[in-house]
């Protein structure tokens, strides 16, 4: 599966989509686990900005 997500200027997820998925099944759990990670800002000229991030989300069998 693969997201992209919209990471604001103090690093928390405005927004997120997903780009590809194999199984529909994982959107919404896949969405929400996104949208609560922390990220540190990405800086431009020494100032946080709001940036787009793709990230590949992999499960597994336990």
């Amino acid at each position: 599966m693969v997201v992209r997500a919209w990471i604001g200027k103090d690093g928390r997820v405005k927004d997120v989509q997903i780009l590809r998925s194999d199984n529909d099944g994982f959107n919404e759990n896949t969405i929400r686990a996104v949208r609560s990670w922390r990220f540190n800002p990405a800086i431009q000229a020494g100032n946080p900005v709001e940036v787009w991030m793709t990230i590949p989300v992999r499960f597994r069998q336990r």
